[in-house]
């Protein structure tokens, strides 16, 4: 159903487990993983993050291409992180998006924002996100 999916990384547990759910729910689709570095002064540009040890990305950059499976690849983009997740998308066509969500909610999406939710709205194909389940509020 779906052939090409875009997998959105921030390295974050809910990111993880977006990889995780791409892989265990379309294993025969193209995934592009993708990590976005927000653009800023006296940031290594994310080639460099790979070529350092010192940078706390570096090792989790190291990672992820270590353990590539088959039909995937690894893009690295520096900008807007809802930006470069649409173009990438755009760009290699891809038919579905999946990405990981903190699962913000109330005052502190409102004032902080959401990738996910931005992605939701903007995007033309498909969204999944997947959010950790967490400890539940108020009764069982």
């Amino acid at each position: 159903m779906f052939d090409r999916i875009l997998v959105a990384l921030d390295f974050s547990r809910s990111a993880w487990l977006a990889l995780e759910t791409a892989r265990t729910r379309f294993p025969g689709s193209a995934r592009t993983l993708l990590y976005v570095q927000p653009p800023g002064r006296g940031r290594p540009s994310p080639l460099a993050l790979l070529g350092t040890t010192q940078h706390p990305e570096a090792q989790a950059l190291r990672d992820v291409e270590d353990q590539l499976q088959p039909r995937e690849s690894f893009v690295l983009g520096v900008g807007n992180t809802v930006d470069e997740i649409l173009r990438t998308a755009h760009d290699r066509e891809a038919d579905l998006i999946v990405l990981g969500t903190h699962g913000r909610q109330g005052l502190s999406q409102l004032v902080l924002g959401s990738v996910a939710a931005a992605v939701v709205r903007r995007s033309p194909v498909p969204v999944l996100t997947v959010r950790l389940s967490g400890p539940r509020s108020g009764p069982a």
